[in-house]
């Protein structure tokens, strides 16, 4: 006879293999829809903004689960702080994947497994935080990029910089070119944060193509613009991800480029101000 504690077991293993699942699930069918609907990736990219601690792959489970959320903690984080989850809200937790042990597959390779894990967005709480966030001003963000820069900036005349560009990642010469007296607007932040990520994407690429790159760099700057809280309104989204036979693949490849390039972008802003601009603390 199966006993208590070998059947609560079981039911366990089960219910973490049924909650890791949905997981997958939900991260292909996000990935796909982000990929193919304009409004979706732009939706994305303002969620990984104000998400920055999270994969790529779990803000498209975050976002299918609860779209609004923008703080999240396990049970024992909110108890740590002194706040409770909300009456019933136990029972309705948001699943992330989260990285567990390395395995050897039977081909020699290392393999990772995953476990689905249980968090709670601040609204299932009741907390009352009341965080004010501070930025620094456009000017002092583009003065540091140009000053932390992967590569030199340089520069010019609007005629050495290609037809309708005002800053220009060129990889053969590895400089930055920006037409001289461009200014400190909130336009030309976008343009050298887009630059900064091309220079960026270009490390140790030698397959590197400015147009190719052109998407990671655009959606990497769009990121960095909204955790900064500089004007986006000009930012259009009019394009899809590619796919290949219906497969999820190829976008969240992308997902993750834009992911990681962003990141770069922003840490470079962020290590070099004389306070943090923001509280990311989960």
């Amino acid at each position: 006879m199966e006993t208590r504690q070998s059947f609560d077991k079981k039911a366990y293993m089960e219910e973490a293999k049924a909650n890791r699942q949905k997981c997958y699930d939900m991260a292909e069918e996000m990935a796909l829809t982000v990929g193919r609907v304009p409004a979706m990736l732009r939706s994305y990219l303002d969620k990984l903004a104000e998400l920055p601690l999270y994969t790529a792959n779990n803000v498209l489970i975050i976002m299918k689960q609860n779209p609004n959320a923008t703080y999240l903690g396990e049970y024992k984080y909110w108890k740590g702080k002194s706040v409770q989850l909300k009456h019933d809200e136990y029972e309705c937790p948001i699943y992330i994947l989260e990285r567990g042990n390395e395995y050897r597959k039977k081909d020699g390779s290392t393999g990772v497994y995953f476990n689905a894990k249980k968090v709670y967005d601040i609204t299932q709480t009741t907390a009352n935080f009341n965080y004010k966030k501070t930025y620094p001003s456009t000017q002092e963000l583009i003065t540091i990029l140009a000053n932390k820069s992967p590569v030199p900036f340089k520069n010019v005349e609007a005629n050495e910089l290609p037809d309708g560009m005002f800053v220009y990642y060129d990889s053969i010469q590895n400089v930055i070119k920006k037409k001289s007296n461009l200014g400190m607007s909130d336009t030309v932040f976008q343009l050298v944060g887009m630059e900064v990520a091309h220079s960026i994407i270009a490390q140790g690429n030698y397959n590197y193509n400015h147009e190719e790159a052109h998407m990671t760099a655009y959606c990497a700057s769009y990121v960095v613009c909204k955790q900064f809280s500089v004007n986006t309104d000009n930012y259009e989204f009019d394009f899809k991800i590619a796919n290949e036979n219906g497969k999820s693949y190829g976008i969240k490849k992308e997902l993750n480029a834009i992911k990681s390039t962003a990141s770069k972008v922003f840490e470079l802003i962020d290590n070099n101000l004389d306070k943090p601009s923001r509280n990311y603390e989960r």
